[in-house]
């Protein structure tokens, strides 16, 4: 049992080294593109073929949303690649924390932010924190387009978390490709994204030994549960 555990880290390193370094050698080549997309619009100019004009914007469009993708491999695999250590958590601070950057990254949003004090958890610091970014976020996003914005993090009498909002919400028929990588349920044109933060958020749990999982009610909430660790005594 202990050697199979032990080849099964190995395998885990050996591929979240292999995703970082895919994510990172892809740059060079997309970079060329960008420039090379770059060049041939000076050389067009501005009074050029209309179409050659349309195929310019959709590969600078298509380079964007390659890099984000990149990107969000990257991050993704980085999560992978941490090793826990472990101490005894606030978690509310880490939540408000989170919701500061936020708000500056989006001062002319108004949200109600209703934060519960005293929430520990036993964990790494810099995976929770990763964890509320991205459930913050994604509940930051979801809401962008509410009247009155409301945002809950608490923990319910048995112990579990939860990060709760009335945002658009999403059809629970679709909730098993949740935190699939690179699924999502919104539109591009709707919401922006690459379906990272989810899968990031499940790993995280995961490497915690908890459960994550959702109950929403289109266009009136979204909550999003997950358990960890106990505290230390």
């Amino acid at each position: 049992m202990k050697d199979h555990a032990e080849q099964l880290q190995r395998l885990k390193s050996e591929l979240t080294g292999f995703t970082l370094m895919v994510a990172h050698d892809l740059r060079a080549p997309l970079a060329g593109i960008a420039g090379f997309a770059e060049a041939l619009a000076e050389r067009i100019g501005g009074d050029g073929d209309p179409k050659a004009a349309h195929y310019l914007s959709r590969i600078r469009s298509g380079v964007t949303r390659m890099d984000a993708l990149l990107t969000g491999l990257a991050r993704l695999a980085a999560v992978g690649a941490i090793e826990l250590q472990c101490g005894v958590v606030d978690l509310g601070a880490l939540a408000e924390d989170a919701m500061e950057s936020l708000r500056a990254a989006s001062p002319q949003r108004a949200v109600v932010v209703e934060v519960q004090q005293g929430m520990r958890a036993c964990g790494d610091v810099r995976l929770l924190h990763t964890l509320l970014e991205n459930l913050l976020g994604n509940a930051w996003k979801f809401t962008a387009g509410c009247p009155v914005a409301r945002i809950q993090v608490g923990q319910r009498p048995d112990g579990a978390f939860f990060v709760q909002d009335n945002g658009v919400g999403f059809d629970m028929a679709m909730a098993d490709q949740l935190f699939v990588p690179f699924r999502r349920l919104h539109p591009d044109d709707e919401f922006e994204g690459v379906g990272i933060g989810l899968a990031s958020a499940r790993h995280v749990v995961e490497c915690h030994a908890g459960r994550i999982w959702a109950d929403s009610q289109p266009g009136e909430r979204t909550v999003f549960w997950f358990t960890l660790a106990a505290p230390a005594a």
